[in-house]
C-alpha cells in the first residue's frame, strides 16, 4: 500500500523531528571562550579556612581522557578535601537544566543546588532539571555561584572527571553523538625536566602533545 503525503503533513512531520532535536550548549566565559575550548577554567577549588589551603589538598587538572575527543577537568582529592568546585554563572540561557558527563575513580555522589546523581566509574550523562535544582525554567536563578559538591568525608585519594557542561534546549538528549578518549594522560617527570638534560626532546614532545590551548 502506497501512502501519499501531501506539503502539509511533510511540514508537521519535520515541525515533530526539529522539536525532538537537543542542541548543547557549553557555558561561556567572559573571554568569549567556554566550558569546552578552555577546560580549565570551568570550576575553581572552594578554599575554607587558612589551614585547609596548604597544604593542598584539591587539584585541578586537565585531562584528555574525555567524551569530546579534547580535554576535560579532573579533580584530584586528597584525604581531607572538601570536595567542593565552585562557579560563577550569571544568566542561564533558555533550556532543559545543565548537563555534564561524569567519571570517578570510585562510586560517588555529586550535589548541585538541590539536585543530586550517582556517578561511577564509567561515564555516565547527568541530566538536572531546573525544578531538580531548586528553581524553575523560567527563572533558572541559582545565585551568582552555584556549587558542584562530591559527598564526603575524603577519606582516600580521589577523582573525578568533568566534560561537556552546559545546557540543552528544548529538552535533554538520551542518546548524543559523543566521542569518548579513555586513553590515559602521559606524565611529565620533573625529575627528568630538572635532572636529565639529555631527555629534553623527550620533553619538549610530551608537552607538545598536550592538546591545553
Amino acid at each position: 500500500m502506497i501512502i501519499k503525503m501531501g506539503a502539509p503533513v511533510l511540514l508537521i512531520m519535520s515541525m515533530c523531528v526539529g522539536l525532538s532535536a537537543a542542541d548543547f550548549i557549553p557555558f561561556a566565559h567572559k573571554d568569549k571562550s567556554n566550558s569546552e575550548t578552555h577546560t580549565g577554567l570551568w570550576f575553581c577549588p572552594q578554599l575554607g579556612a587558612e589551614k585547609d589551603v596548604a597544604p593542598m589538598k584539591t587539584f585541578l587538572m586537565p585531562t584528555t581522557e574525555s567524551v569530546t575527543g579534547g580535554v576535560a577537568l579532573k579533580m584530584i582529592m586528597e584525604p581531607g578535601s572538601k570536595g567542593v568546585l565552585t562557579r560563577e554563572q550569571g544568566k542561564y540561557p533558555a533550556s532543559a537544566g545543565i548537563t555534564f558527563y561524569a567519571k570517578a575513580s570510585r562510586a560517588l555522589t555529586v550535589h548541585m543546588a538541590k539536585a543530586s546523581a550517582q556517578v561511577g566509574t564509567s561515564w555516565k550523562k547527568i541530566d538536572f532539571t531546573w525544578e531538580q535544582l531548586g528553581t524553575t525554567a523560567d527563572k533558572r536563578k541559582l545565585g551568582w555561584q552555584w556549587m558542584l559538591k562530591v559527598q564526603g568525608p575524603i577519606k582516600e585519594k580521589t577523582w573525578l572527571i568533568i566534560d561537556r557542561l552546559g545546557v540543552e534546549t528544548p529538552n535533554f538528549s538520551k542518546d548524543p553523538h559523543i566521542e569518548k578518549n579513555d586513553e590515559k594522560d602521559k606524565l611529565l617527570s620533573s625529575k627528568d625536566i630538572i635532572y636529565s638534560p639529555e631527555h629534553i626532546q623527550q620533553t619538549i614532545d610530551t608537552l607538545s602533545s598536550k592538546p591545553f590551548n
